[in-house]
């Protein structure tokens, strides 16, 4: 297992694009978040938070992991497929298997790399959290730091499941320019145009919500919608699932796309 990630390392960090991205998500993320204090209090007038709770323990937890659900979204979701369509333009993959290895040992050495990315997101995430809480909230105590953490392992979730979507649609086209376009279009008009056409106005119920990309990104919604969707008065109206029936949907998805990926990429010429 070692040997395979080191040799995906060996692979990846000769990518210009792959130091960009990561660069980009590492600087953009604290970056854009601290912008947000140039709100004025007077345009963010709202019954559930002020400016002030951008920055405070619990609630920095909820709103720094939206922001960087749609960093994770646009770059990281970009680069799983930057990663495996450079492979098929170069010939990589063909030129692995002449010197030894497997397809197998070659699928899945880019599903650890990708798994490890997504651990070191979601670390950044709360490292960046932590520090920004610590130096915002008056009064800090373990329950308070840790009251609204949960958003810590749903983002790990999230960002695993659109690291492997964006594997899946690399693999899948294995053309660079029209998997990027595939994976973007499916998650941003595609998907939700099938969600509201057809099962919001033909079919009632939940089923609108068991798309992939919806689960992915309902894992981390935005607060305030999140609270308006919790007010007694508008029950009945299905806004998100349970955020327990969010995480099970997103494995579930995550494992389809793993072994869906791995009946292409084994069947497939390379």
């Amino acid at each position: 297992m070692f040997y395979l990630i080191t040799l995906e390392w060996l692979k990846v960090k000769r990518l210009r694009s792959f130091r960009w991205v990561v660069a980009g998500y590492l600087i953009l993320l604290p970056t854009l978040y601290m912008l947000t204090n140039k709100i004025p209090e007077q345009q963010f007038e709202n019954p559930f938070f002020s400016t002030a709770q951008f920055y405070q323990f619990p609630t920095v937890w909820e709103f720094l992991g939206y922001l960087g659900s749609w960093l994770i979204f646009f770059l990281l979701g970009f680069l799983s497929v930057l990663l495996i369509t450079q492979e098929y333009q170069h010939k990589t993959i063909r030129q692995n298997i002449l010197n030894g290895l497997e397809r197998k040992d070659i699928y899945v050495s880019k599903l650890l790399f990708l798994f490890l990315l997504g651990i070191g997101a979601t670390l950044y995430m709360t490292a960046v959290g932590l520090a920004i809480g610590i130096v915002h909230t008056d009064i800090t105590s373990f329950g308070i730091i840790t009251n609204g953490t949960s958003i810590i392992y749903r983002y790990f979730i999230m960002t695993i499941g659109y690291l492997l979507m964006g594997y899946f649609f690399g693999i899948l086209i294995q053309k660079t320019g029209r998997s990027i376009f595939l994976f973007f279009a499916y998650t941003t008009m595609v998907e939700p145009t099938l969600r509201w056409l057809l099962h919001h106005e033909i079919i009632a119920g939940k089923s609108m919500h068991y798309y992939p990309a919806k689960a992915f990104s309902d894992l981390i919604p935005l607060p305030i919608i999140r609270r308006i969707a919790e007010i007694p008065e508008i029950e009945g109206v299905s806004l998100f699932l349970s955020i327990e029936e969010n995480i099970i949907i997103s494995i579930l998805y995550i494992l389809l796309l793993s072994i869906s990926g791995w009946f292409i990429f084994s069947k497939r010429d390379l």
